[in-house]
Parts: structure tokens; C-alpha cells; sequence
């Protein structure tokens, strides 16, 4: 804290003041390796990421999802965070065009699989090829949980989560999921608790689980730096 004119003046009535200058802790940072959080939600994103990705996993993504929208949305915050998203490998592009040979699907990076999930065995190759694809560092997944929940139902999640832990472990490169629900109702209690069991499901298998891409992506950047 202490950083704009305003929390600076708020600082110095609380034992902030005794911090100094937060540029002089800002280079002392950068010269000991250490990355500057900020706030409780973004410390507990890199201990996360830090715990599951290690320092320095890389930064470029292959990011997949149902929905060309987000692919975009996740391409302009990557480039915003100093991380990239190359085009796929030419052989894996060709694969991956014969796997989602599907109205709605679009074989590049970002992928969309045409929905938030697609019924195997077409899921299974997809991300299988998406771990693999040389040109990225790790696979990040969009998956929207309400409309995926009713689409395929817990057990379709579950199998989903197998596919991507399976993949992970293949391609010996990391995954990373990004799970939420728009469902906001009342009656909709019921997926919230398959979206904990789902990250939970996740984290214990190794996937760092984020509940938006800007949180996941920024995760991500601060453990590169």
C-alpha cells in the first residue's frame, strides 16, 4: 500500500509509515527475485500457482474453451500480462482440425471446442493435442460449469477433469483450469457445490484452479517474473 497520493496519506496514520518508499521496496524486489502481490486475493493466486507451476513455467499459453469470445477476451488479457499465445504447431493444427471437425469449432490458439463441452472421444484427442502442441508452455481451460453441468452432468464434469489431469501428466506440462458458474439463483446451490467438488477434484490432482481469467493469467505472469 502507499502507492497513489491518497493511501499514501492514509499510511502515514497507521505503522505503514514506518515502510518507506515504496519504489525503494519495489527495487529491492526486483534485485532479491521477489514477487510483489497485491492485495490477499492475488497472494493467494501466486502461492497457488507457485505451489502447482513452480518459478518460471513459461508464458506461452494455449488456451481452449467453448466460445470464441473468450478465446479472444483470455489473447488481449495474455498481451496485457506480458505473456503470449503463439499459433499452434502446423502438425498439431492439422490434427486438431480432423479431432474438431464440428459446427461451431475453430483449430487454433485460442481453441474453441464449439461448446463448453464436447462429448468424447473428440474432447479426449483435443486436449491430449492441446498439452502436447511444442509451440506452448501450459494449456489453460475456460470452462464455464452451468452450462457444461447441464449439458453432461457431474459425471461428464468429472470425466472432464480426468481428460485434463490425463493430458497434464502426458504431455508432462501444466494445466491450468479456470472454472466459474453464472448461475446466480437461489435454486442454483447445486452447482456450486459440483464446482467445489470439481477444484477440488483439480487442485489435489495438481491443476491450479482459478475462478476468472484475469486472475489466472495474472498468476501465471507474476510467477514468469
Amino acid at each position: 500500500v502507499g502507492k497513489s497520493e491518497s493511501s499514501r496519506r492514509a499510511v502515514m496514520s497507521h505503522t505503514g509509515s514506518l515502510a518507506g518508499s515504496s519504489q525503494i521496496w519495489e527495487g529491492l524486489f526486483r534485485q532479491c527475485g521477489i514477487i510483489e502481490a497485491s492485495g490477499v486475493d492475488e497472494v493467494c493466486d501466486v502461492i497457488l500457482a507457485l505451489h502447482h507451476l513452480g518459478r518460471n513455467p513459461g508464458r506461452r499459453l494455449l488456451v481452449s474453451g467453448g466460445g470464441g469470445g473468450l478465446g479472444t477476451y483470455a489473447a488481449d488479457l495474455a498481451e496485457q500480462e506480458g505473456l503470449a499465445i503463439p499459433p499452434l504447431e502446423a502438425e498439431t493444427l492439422t490434427r486438431m482440425q480432423k479431432i474438431l471437425n464440428r459446427e461451431g469449432a475453430v483449430a487454433s490458439n485460442p481453441l474453441d471446442i464449439g461448446a463448453p463441452l464436447i462429448p468424447p472421444p473428440a474432447f479426449d484427442a483435443a486436449m491430449l493435442e492441446a498439452a502436447r502442441n511444442p509451440s506452448t508452455d501450459i494449456l489453460v481451460f475456460d470452462l464455464a460449469l452451468n452450462f457444461a453441468y447441464r449439458m453432461h452432468g457431474d459425471e461428464g464434469l468429472h470425466r472432464a477433469a480426468d481428460v485434463l489431469i490425463g493430458a497434464s501428466r502426458e504431455a508432462r506440462k501444466p494445466a491450468v483450469v479456470v472454472l466459474y458458474s453464472r448461475a446466480i439463483g437461489a435454486g442454483d446451490l447445486v452447482l456450486e457445490e459440483a464446482l467445489r467438488r470439481l477444484r477440488d477434484k483439480l487442485v489435489e490432482n495438481g491443476i491450479p484452479v482459478y475462478p476468472s481469467m484475469p486472475r489466472a493469467l495474472r498468476a501465471i505472469s507474476l510467477v514468469n517474473s
